[in-house]
């Protein structure tokens, strides 16, 4: 398992919360962002001189059931519940633990009232809960929990005295707007003991250590680490995938004594990354993720109106759908009002999903609505055209893009620039060899930049007949 690094103050803040028991602690991050682990590490270190803590998790089901976090938790943490002196109120507690049928008291009589039903079964806990030698009860993703456990945690932190410390951890950015968990965070008691924590992505000397501790403790290049938190913004989940994957394609090698990588110019989504986005992209409304389609084509940032253009959806559409996107979490604005991608994994992840057609078509909408701005960005525009099958902007843009480039002394960029337009879109004869001959070779990595420009020299004449 990768070091865990970069979390001191958010363990010391969480020991502090719960050394002020009964504490409500509330610990949110993004997806992949280290709640769970940050929650495992803190128990594990106090485990012998720190409080008893019942761990539970709640599972993305479409029927989720009843209870289920809280049962998982109290089932894998205690034995037998024998000699705790339960009231008949526990009785309550026999369809949800069978296996404890001989120390739980007499089941009681059903009541038609299912709201009081509920309210019994939730008092049967709490008197569990505070018969066990327990202090702390932590449930993970409440952002899945079903209506049941959200009314219980509601009841658990209500009550005085509280039994238990509580912390639940969750992704704001999938908390549906009507959760019963606002109103926990929101309503508790005048004398409850709240404390949020939110965690926060990873810096690039903590991306290098995590990478380093998953490479045998060997030094990792600056260069690398550099480029690989820039693509996972130093979220610890796409850090380690991104790592795992690059191992097992071979595309890690060592570089005067460190760690770095053959190419340092874009990167694969780990599959672990890819689905977990795309199932959050796949809950959303089909206009919504044409906003999130858009903003992937683009890949830069853009202001509203480039976004609302590359959309293609009608205007009384639009505005909505574009602030839904921004409010499933992956999307960000920023000062100046340019959306993009919070990630760069999670935007080539759904950049891959879009259908090829409607993906040509919006880099079409792209190229034409940038082509139209004060300052054209030639560079975007040699992207969108090429991406859009659109051969003449293409070549004209590309070669814009690239004599900028040279003429500012990044060669290499004008070199790629030039390199995978003619390696990669059918050109007429003449304009492919005059834009191999400005090709600067010796500035291009890898060991044949070649083989693929000869590749189209050879079939350009062939495909003219």
């Amino acid at each position: 398992m990768p070091r865990f690094v970069g979390r001191d103050r958010d363990v010391a803040a969480l020991g502090e919360a719960l050394g002020r028991p009964p504490a409500v602690v509330l610990l949110d991050g993004e997806a992949g962002i280290g709640k769970t682990r940050l929650l495992r590490e803190f128990l594990a270190s106090s485990s012998e001189r720190g409080p008893r803590a019942l761990v539970g998790a709640c599972p993305p089901l479409r029927e989720p059931y009843t209870l289920g976090a809280v049962v998982d938790a109290v089932r894998e943490g205690v034995g037998r519940v024998s000699g705790l002196r339960l009231s008949g109120l526990a009785g309550a507690l026999r369809p949800l633990f069978p296996e404890w049928a001989a120390d739980l008291p007499p089941a009681p009589e059903p009541l038609e009232d299912a709201t009081a039903a509920r309210h019994r079964l939730f008092r049967a806990f709490v008197e569990l809960l505070s018969r066990l030698d327990v202090a702390v009860l932590a449930l993970e993703d409440v952002h899945w929990a079903d209506e049941a456990t959200l009314e219980f945690l509601l009841f658990l932190v209500s009550r005085r005295p509280q039994p238990v410390s509580v912390v639940l951890t969750y992704r704001p950015e999938e908390l549906p707007p009507d959760s019963l968990l606002l109103r926990l965070s929101s309503r508790l008691p005048a004398d409850a003991h709240l404390v949020r924590l939110t965690l926060k992505p990873l810096g690039v000397d903590e991306t290098a250590a995590i990478v380093s501790s998953m490479l045998a403790d060997e030094y990792v290049s600056a260069e690398f680490a550099a480029f690989l938190h820039a693509r996972t913004e130093g979220v610890p989940l796409a850090v380690e995938e991104s790592v795992r994957l690059m191992h097992d394609r071979a595309d890690l090698i060592r570089q005067d004594g460190a760690w770095a990588r053959r190419r340092l110019d874009h990167i694969e989504v780990p599959p672990t990354i890819r689905d977990a986005v795309l199932e959050r992209v796949g809950r959303l409304r089909p206009d919504t993720r044409t906003v999130l389609y858009a903003a992937a084509v683009l890949a830069d940032p853009a202001d509203y109106a480039i976004l609302d253009a590359v959309t293609g959806l009608p205007e009384d559409r639009a505005g909505a759908r574009v602030a839904e996107a921004l409010g499933c979490g992956l999307l960000r604005e920023d000062g100046r009002g340019q959306w993009s991608f919070r990630h760069s994994l999670a935007c080539r992840a759904v950049y891959e999903a879009i259908p090829v057609q409607e993906r040509r078509a919006m880099h079409l909408r792209a190229g034409r609505a940038l082509a139209d701005s004060a300052l054209p960005p030639v560079a975007q525009l040699a992207r969108h055209f090429r991406e859009a099958g659109e051969v003449e902007a293409a070549c004209r843009y590309t070669e814009q893009a690239a004599d900028l480039s040279a003429q500012s002394g990044d060669v290499a960029t004008s070199a790629l620039l030039l390199h995978n337009l003619v390696t990669t879109v059918a050109l007429p004869a003449e304009p492919l060899v005059r834009l191999v001959t400005k090709i600067q070779f010796q500035s291009l990595a890898g060991s044949d930049p070649y083989s693929k420009v000869i590749e189209s020299l050879r079939s350009a004449p062939r495909s003219r007949r």
